[in-house]
């Protein structure tokens, strides 16, 4: 792998674009196994599919449950795809096609849209030769195959493999139609051969839209130095793209992150099929600040270098591409451009009883004087509470512990200061906790109280403390000694029935305070 100047693109049986040589993966080929495509075009198509005459054996498959219009097949919304063929498979007397041409053979589906955008995916899996034709038809309530012209709708001549339907402007609850088709004939397959026809996976799915710097689809991935693409795929996230992408199609997907340094390499590992030339025609990206203001740095393909950012900051990058193949889905990540004097692996707050434990872990530490813990409410202002010893020069994995013994109550956020021996610092990200003091917290269940009550009670200790029940007047109608054996959580049950209906108090009193709660008697 390489970066600079040039994006990694790597892709499963696609190809790599690697400092200007191109790559061809072969149908069926691992990205090990790859050899030079010279003197393809990129707009080169052909109506024949290159997996021509799988599954053409002599021996007839059955005729599709969903041949017919009125035996449309449900689908529903999110769920995997459904396997299907459409051999066998007739056509019906008026059936219209839309754009699809002359079709010998169709198979009907149906979904009932629960938001007004979806997206329906075909993807051939096999053929007797040639590409599968699909369309979407609005017909609720027909009982017969829809005429007219279908809300959307995909050729078979020249590909590809994969149907895309981005559907728009749905009616919640109602029902839509899908014709997926095949015409035999020629090199597509002898129609009087019953398996003439395609194998496919169709599914209906809810588009994922995060492409502005409000609605970002996720974090992205942070290095200090250039991965290997199997570093990429094991540590990042991977973002399945909903829709998928074809040749020519458009996509912005936008994902926040912490600088780590003050200059960044932007890349993106793409998983594609079916590339020749490259698996992007045109690519650009922007950084904006967390406010989602004017663009901080921003660029295309000839430059993936963000400069003049301050690490420590939070910020939103954006990616905009326009794909040359099919694209499934995409493992984001940037690259720090300056040498790093601590290389972080991992920060993480949790409460742990009355306390808060901060545990972090480096890689290497070069020149590293100290960690400085800070502290603050609303992730923008922070204050040092604490200070660390760095291990100055160390190569290999370190680990730290601290414990904020006297956390803040609700929702705080944490994070690093590395400080240079020079004096020099960089931030690690942010991490947030949600502190809640459970010590000493008393409740009475069930409130109001019928024949039996029941004190639930969070201890700190144990310890041996006193409990009274007054009344409104103040009056000690009960009074026990009762033994806390646990730290943490403790429950005591008792009858109330000398108790008569009103309102009262239970006090819990131990040597250094006492902890109320009021319940009710019916």
């Amino acid at each position: 792998m390489t970066t600079g100047t040039k994006a990694i693109f790597i892709s499963v049986c696609a190809v790599i674009q690697l400092a200007g040589t191109l790559y061809r993966c072969d149908a069926q080929q691992s990205t090990d196994q790859m050899t030079q495509s010279q003197g393809q075009s990129n707009n080169e198509q052909s109506v024949i599919y290159p997996f021509a005459n799988q599954g053409n054996s002599s021996a007839p498959e059955a005729a599709p449950a969903n041949d017919a219009f009125a035996n449309a097949i449900q689908l529903t919304i999110n769920s995997a795809c459904t396997t299907g063929t459409n051999k066998q498979a007739t056509t019906q007397a008026g059936e219209a096609y839309g754009c699809q041409g002359s079709p010998t053979k169709t198979v009907w589906y149906k979904f009932t849209a629960t938001a007004g955008s979806h997206f329906v995916e075909i993807e051939m899996t096999a053929s007797s030769g040639c590409y599968l034709s699909s369309a979407i038809w609005n017909a609720p309530g027909n009982a017969n195959p829809p005429t007219g012209t279908p809300i959307s709708c995909e050729t078979a001549s020249g590909g590809p493999t994969l149907n895309i339907h981005n559907l728009t402007g749905l009616v919640v609850n109602n029902i839509y139609y899908i014709q997926v088709s095949y015409q035999g004939g020629l090199f597509c397959g002898n129609n009087s051969n019953a398996n003439t026809g395609a194998n496919f996976c169709i599914q209906v799915g809810t588009p994922v839209v995060c492409a502005t710097c409000s609605n970002t689809c996720g974090t992205v991935c942070q290095f200090p130095a250039p991965p290997t693409l199997a570093q990429v795929l094991s540590t990042c996230t991977k973002y399945d793209l909903k829709s998928r992408m074809n040749k020519d199609d458009w996509k912005t997907e936008c994902f926040g992150f912490t600088a780590i340094s003050n200059s960044l390499n932007l890349q993106m590992v793409i998983n594609s099929s079916g590339c020749i030339f490259g698996n992007v025609q045109q690519f650009n990206w922007s950084v904006q600040d967390a406010g989602c203001g004017a663009n901080v740095a921003s660029g295309n393909l000839s430059n993936l270098n963000a400069t003049g950012l301050t690490a420590g900051n939070d910020y939103v990058l954006c990616y905009s591409w326009q794909a040359s193949c099919q694209h499934n889905s995409i493992y984001p990540y940037i690259v720090s451009n300056s040498q790093l004097p601590v290389e972080f692996l991992s920060f993480n707050a949790e409460q742990e009883r009355d306390r808060i434990k901060l545990r972090w872990s480096t890689a290497s530490e070069t020149g590293n004087d100290r960690f400085e813990i800070e502290r603050g409410t609303d992730g923008i202002t922070f204050k040092t509470i604490e200070k660390v010893e760095g291990a100055g020069n160390y190569n290999g994995l370190l680990s730290y512990t601290f414990f904020d013994e006297q956390p803040l109550t609700g929702n705080t956020y944490y994070r690093l200061k590395q400080v240079d021996v020079n004096g020099a610092f960089m931030f690690s990200k942010k991490v947030a906790v949600n502190y809640v003091k459970k010590e000493d917290q008393v409740t009475i269940i069930p409130n109001p109280v019928k024949g039996e009550m029941h004190v639930k009670y969070y201890a700190g200790r144990k310890e041996l403390i006193i409990l009274r029940i007054t009344d409104m007047t103040g009056t000690v109608i009960i009074s026990k000694p009762i033994t806390v054996s646990f730290e943490g959580l403790n429950l005591f049950s008792f009858s109330a029935d000398e108790l008569k209906p009103g309102m009262y108090t239970a006090n819990l009193m131990r040597k250094d305070r006492t902890i109320t709660a009021r319940f009710s008697k019916e």
